[in-house]
């Protein structure tokens, strides 16, 4: 039997992970691959417990037939944790297994460093995962035998994870980050309280269904749904001071729709997002306006018919996960309907235009 070791903090694990040791299965035609969890990294600070990252690997892993997680490292509860020592585990735990330790690129340059690095070479075939157009050491390539794979480029990493800059990994990964309150929730959790986040996670949830259900980028919906209400409690004064200064072209609406556009200058420059079509959903989501995109329809529609406020809105889910764009224009007329039965003003200019629009 051929066996993979794949080791690493997976803080968290992200589909790159998934990518490397999918394609080292592949080309060396293995039978498992075994993600070696660490307690600890010894090159990075402030790994998460490890228990949380455990939940995360079973998480992404759960449904992949060649996927096992080793927990080794962990058992032996030791300061530090040589590879040599794992090796060493598997050798005399599967003794006609040809084992294969998986590496990247930026470790081969520091495999002359690793503690017994010859010794390591002699009982695993080191296997190097080599992106597009990376150079790499040839003096250990020579010193440690090792056997070199080409992979697809992946800029995917656990830090942009951590920091909302990427969602690429398992949706369930996700789900058990904002459920457990990990990573960027943290950083979420200084700008709303717990009742706004409870809205937002429940928004990003309904988002992403719509947008998976009707083959739309599920990523997407799910950022701009998380982030839509980001500035929902800001304290007033701030407020007042960026709607005059980035946004004094809208400063005369009412005050209950400030939000959406402070919304996008914190996703922009608080969360660092970049893409156009997030900005504008999170810019747009109150009011609606004139040809607003598909993601600007399905966050609409998620805020008004997510699953915890306080009424039915089961047939409205049901009408956007058939088609978002029927959906939108279900939700449209009834929150229409709504606000005429509340006597709410409909003259701000934005969301009278969004219902004279669709709704002709």
């Amino acid at each position: 039997m051929k066996r993979i070791l794949l080791g690493g903090s997976f803080d968290p694990i992200h589909d790159g992970h998934f990518l490397m040791a999918n394609v080292a299965r592949e080309q060396l035609k293995a039978d498992i691959v075994e993600f070696v969890l660490a307690p600890r990294s010894r090159w990075k600070e402030g790994a998460i417990d490890v228990e949380e990252r455990l939940s995360m690997l079973k998480a992404y892993l759960n449904d992949v037939p060649w996927a096992r997680i080793c927990l080794y490292e962990i058992k032996q509860n030791a300061d530090i944790n040589y590879t040599i020592e794992t090796i060493k585990h598997f050798r005399a735990e599967y003794k006609d297994d040809e084992l294969f330790l998986l590496i990247g690129a930026d470790q081969l340059d520091q495999f002359d460093k690793w503690h017994e690095a010859k010794e390591i070479s002699k009982l695993a075939q080191i296997v190097c995962y080599r992106r597009p157009g990376y150079n790499l050491s040839e003096k250990n390539l020579r010193e440690y035998n090792v056997k070199v794979i080409e992979g697809e480029e992946s800029n995917i990493s656990s830090s942009a994870i951590r920091g909302l800059f990427s969602l690429d990994t398992k949706d369930e990964v996700i789900d058990y980050i904002v459920d457990h309150k990990l990573y960027f929730m943290h950083k979420i959790a200084n700008y709303i309280g717990k009742v706004r986040i409870k809205h937002s996670v429940e928004v990003a949830k309904m988002a992403r269904r719509i947008a998976e259900s009707n083959n739309l980028d599920k990523k997407k919906a799910f950022l701009a749904g998380l982030l839509h209400d980001i500035a929902k409690e800001m304290p007033s004064d701030n407020a007042e001071f960026i709607m005059g200064t980035e946004f004094p072209q809208y400063h005369y609406l009412y005050k209950g729709l400030h939000h959406q556009f402070i919304g996008e200058f914190l996703a922009r420059t608080s969360f660092n997002v970049s893409q156009e079509d997030v900005l504008d959903a999170i810019m747009w989501h109150t009011t609606g306006k004139t040809e607003m995109s598909w993601l600007g329809k399905v966050i609409y529609s998620a805020d008004k018919i997510e699953p915890s406020r306080p009424y039915d809105s089961n047939h409205l889910i049901e009408a956007c996960l058939k088609d978002y764009e029927q959906g939108f224009l279900a939700v449209l007329k009834e929150n229409r309907e709504f606000l005429l039965s509340k006597k709410v003003d409909l003259t701000d200019k934005f969301t009278q235009a969004c219902f004279d629009y669709y709704l002709k």
